[in-house]
């Protein structure tokens, strides 16, 4: 068997409407003006601890703690929300649909807490495409490779048999941490410069390339 990883924001949906929505409540309750767009794209993937730590290098650990805590419950006000502001990148399901096959196992390894996925999944309506998945929920953040070892543990699949597929340098690098191939998309919130730079095997510019890629990159 073969195990293919996804990220979820800005690889599977275009989600940065939301968190930055999130992040203007949070930062705004805090009495902090908000950071950039562009910053905040820097971020996303991360944990909500090294998010807040990037995004304001200056604040005390206590301070630290409550924006964490707004953060937190801003995250959980937008999820509780019937729609959420976040849309499947182009080809995303059809190439799913075409990688579901019975030698191969899907999973999503993201940032997002386990609320927010499982909004995603019913949103979008692709949970059932994934055997399993690790949130923010289930230890630390990317770049540690910890969940993603859990997930190939879990699994009984071989690393040689394993691709991450993100568009973020976290993703990439979480993915060299645990010592399996990665592929960086284009479309999403890094540039395929920065993925490079990163270590991606490979590059796509669109979600319905990955199975030829994979193909490929699986059988070297």
């Amino acid at each position: 068997m073969r195990l293919i990883i996804f990220d979820c924001d800005g690889t599977l949906v275009d989600s940065q409407k939301s968190i930055m929505k999130a992040i203007v409540i949070a930062w705004e309750n805090f009495g902090l003006n908000p950071p950039k767009l562009s910053s905040v794209l820097r971020i996303i993937g991360l944990s909500i601890q090294d998010s807040i730590r990037m995004l304001e290098p200056n604040l005390n650990e206590k301070q630290y703690e409550e924006l964490e805590k707004e953060l937190y419950n801003a995250f959980v006000k937008i999820n509780e929300q019937t729609k959420i502001e976040e849309e499947l990148f182009p080809n995303v399901v059809e190439t799913l649909n075409v990688l579901n096959d019975d030698k191969t196992y899907l999973a999503v390894l993201t940032g997002k807490g386990r609320l927010g996925l499982q909004n995603t999944f019913k949103n979008q309506n692709i949970g059932e495409y994934f055997i399993a998945t690790k949130t923010s929920d289930c230890g630390p953040g990317k770049p540690n490779p910890q969940t993603m070892n859990e997930l190939i543990v879990e699994l009984g699949v071989e690393k040689e048999s394993v691709v991450m597929i993100g568009d973020t340098t976290h993703d990439i690098l979480t993915a060299k941490n645990a010592f399996v191939k990665s592929i960086g998309v284009s479309f999403g919130y890094h540039s395929a410069g920065e993925l490079v730079q990163a270590g991606a095997n490979q590059i796509v510019n669109d979600f319905s390339n990955l199975p030829t890629v994979i193909d490929t990159l699986l059988e070297n």
